[in-house]
C-alpha cells in the first residue's frame, strides 16, 4: 500500500461526503483485500462515535471519519501541496 497522492486525497475529501471501495483502491492504489480492511477500520469509528455516523448507500464510508481514522492531516496535506506546485512553478522540480 502507497502513501495517497495528495492531489487525489483532497480532491476525495472536499468532493464526497462518503467513499467506496473503487476510491479506497484509486487513493492507496491497493487491492480489494486491503480496501476492505481500511474500509472495516472506519465503519468500526463511525459506529464507536457518541452518535453514530450513516452514510447514504450501505457499502460507503463518511470521508472526514475515513481520513481521521487513517491519520491523514489535510491541514498538512494542503500545505505540502502549495508547497510543491511552487517548487513546480519556479522550476526546481519537474
Amino acid at each position: 500500500m502507497k502513501l495517497p497522492d495528495p492531489e487525489k486525497a483532497l480532491e476525495l475529501y472536499y468532493t464526497k461526503t462518503e467513499i467506496n471501495n473503487a476510491e479506497i483502491r484509486e487513493l492507496f492504489s491497493c487491492n480489494s483485500t486491503t480496501a476492505t480492511r481500511l474500509k472495516k477500520s472506519v465503519q468500526a469509528a463511525m459506529a464507536a462515535k457518541d452518535k453514530p455516523v450513516r452514510t447514504w448507500l450501505p457499502g460507503n464510508i463518511d470521508v472526514k471519519t475515513a481520513f481521521e481514522v487513517w491519520c491523514i492531516n489535510v491541514d498538512d496535506m494542503e500545505k505540502h501541496l502549495l508547497k510543491l506546485q511552487k517548487l513546480r512553478n519556479a522550476g526546481v522540480l519537474k
